[in-house]
């Protein structure tokens, strides 16, 4: 989902994506929460194999980093 929020797929709308990171921060979802209920895999070590991720809205996904 922080993947989603930080880019313009599907509907390129800035504003409802800046909506969604606000519930998921609020949530407490960073870039280290696991992927799934297994806990196996996290976005950051999902991204550590995707070199070519660049986010369309850098602002929005940076806040997951903190």
């Amino acid at each position: 989902m922080i993947l989603t929020v930080a880019s313009k797929w599907p509907h390129n709308n800035k504003k409802i994506n800046a909506a969604w990171a606000a519930l998921l921060l609020v949530g407490g979802a960073n870039m280290n929460s696991p992927l799934n209920w297994q806990g196996k895999q996290s976005t950051k070590a999902l991204l550590a194999g995707e070199l070519s991720y660049k986010p369309d809205y850098f602002d929005l996904f940076i806040l997951f980093q903190k």
